[in-house]
């Protein structure tokens, strides 16, 4: 059902996060849900745990994943034009040196029949340019889509990016959680299991801008170092 990738970037994030939403189930869903399932399945009390936290995860991945990309990715990098696989690519871009842009290009250009804009068309049109590196970086990925390295990184990238989406559904949970344990009656023990957690998830997504950027600029340099690397299949 899972591969290696979603294992580590989709389930393992998800499962980190989902705890929130478990203890929420247990002290305020629980006691009016069991008495009605139990109606319905007598063993329900035994299967509860396990199945229902897996259920939790299972349907979090998705949440997750989409809170990753609509909180996260886009508004750091507009989808993908601002991403460093894209920025570092750009003539204005200083992360590499210009003859090894030029080289990247020139094997961009033999290999994909793909040619990027000269710096002075650059210059005129920057949205062109990173449209076009786009492009090529989707192409790229293509090219290694075997390549156990990338992977690696790219199974980092997405787990981090998808924790730290797990962070706001998570944070949300722990507000629901705290809220009942000041009020639906007052419970010490639960008021800091909330905090903690909020303390917890607040404080990665606080960090979560420079935590994305670490991991995405350790992807795209991994990118362009294997593709440099590989060669053409004849």
């Amino acid at each position: 059902m899972f591969d290696n990738y979603s294992l580590r970037s989709r389930l393992a994030p998800t499962t980190l996060t989902a705890l929130p939403l478990v203890a929420v189930y247990k002290y305020i869903g629980s006691p009016y849900i069991d008495d009605y399932m139990n109606e319905i399945i007598p063993l329900f009390p035994i299967i509860e745990g396990v199945s229902f936290f897996v259920a939790i995860v299972l349907l979090l991945v998705q949440v997750n994943r989409q809170l990753s990309k609509e909180f996260l990715q886009k508004p750091y990098f507009q989808g993908e034009i601002r991403m460093p696989t894209t920025d570092f690519l750009l003539h204005i871009n200083n992360e590499f040196s210009n003859e090894y842009k030029n080289q990247i290009r020139s094997k961009i250009s033999g290999y994909f029949g793909m040619t990027m804009l000269t710096k002075t068309e650059e210059s005129v049109d920057e949205v062109k340019a990173r449209f076009l590196i786009k492009e090529a970086v989707s192409q790229i990925r293509a090219v290694l889509r075997d390549n156990e390295l990338l992977l690696k990184h790219n199974i980092e990238y997405g787990g981090v990016r998808n924790f730290l989406g797990g962070c706001i559904q998570a944070i949300f949970f722990s507000v629901v959680l705290l809220i009942k344990s000041v009020f639906f009656p007052y419970s010490q023990n639960l008021i800091i299991v909330s905090m903690l957690f909020l303390v917890v998830y607040v404080g990665f997504l606080i960090s979560g801008k420079k935590i994305i950027i670490l991991y995405s600029n350790d992807y795209a340099k991994v990118l362009y170092q294997q593709f440099m690397n590989h060669t053409k299949q004849p």
